[in-house]
């Protein structure tokens, strides 16, 4: 049997051992403190990016993919007429705008999925009903057949009208269309789309758009 210098000169005694495993485990949760602030990670590639679009905002300037070139944004789908479904997401998109409100690159827009209806003038008015800050938001609509092929095509969503054969919906309206938010960086790739509904999603888009945010600081 080793006595304790034998030991000591042989790997060290117990002692030594828990005083040298409470340094270690000190050290770990220390690092791990300071990865969080000085490492970086590159946010996912996009899912897809969107193709170049024309369209026109509320204030009838043109809104293009240069319009929010360097920007993150969320994009949401509305229309004017519609009876329910839209005054609660355009309420969800508050929600984030206010939870987010430290995230100053961050900027929405709202695309109608009615564009024949929806002019600037009616979405401007759609703005001062629904309490948007018509100055800081983006309310958009264009030719028809632009528009929707930005939606199907460019943000891969639904939309379906009774023009499309659709059955009526009771407090849906005539035009069915998916409530999800968009994430979309400065280069018009797409993030992230995200159950408006769902309190998780909404908090999920937010710390993807925190973590873009971020990236793009340290480039």
């Amino acid at each position: 049997m080793a006595t304790g210098d034998q030991a000591e000169s042989t790997g060290g005694g117990p002692r030594q051992w828990l005083v040298l495993l409470a340094v270690t485990m000190a050290l770990a949760a220390v690092f791990a403190t300071l990865g969080g602030q000085f490492a970086t990670e590159e946010p996912a590639e996009p899912l897809f990016s969107l193709d170049t679009f024309e369209l026109t905002d509320h204030h009838g300037r043109p809104f293009t993919n240069a319009t929010l070139n360097g920007r993150l944004w969320v994009a949401a789908f509305v229309y004017t007429s519609c009876p329910g479904p839209c005054p609660a997401i355009i309420e969800r998109l508050k929600k984030v705008e206010s939870e987010a409100a430290d995230l100053r690159e961050l900027e929405f827009v709202v695309i109608s999925v009615d564009p024949a209806t929806d002019t600037p003038e009616r979405l401007a008015g759609y703005a001062d009903e629904r309490g948007i800050n018509a100055e800081e938001w983006f309310l958009v609509t264009g030719q028809p057949e632009h528009v929707w092929s930005l939606i199907t095509e460019g943000f891969r969503l639904p939309v379906v009208s009774r023009e499309d054969g659709m059955e009526p919906v009771p407090g849906v309206g005539p035009i069915l269309h998916s409530d999800r938010l968009a994430l979309v960086d400065g280069r018009s790739g797409v993030l992230g789309l995200y159950a408006s509904g769902e309190e998780a999603e909404r908090a999920r888009l937010i710390a993807d758009a925190r973590g873009a945010a971020e990236f793009d600081s340290t480039q």
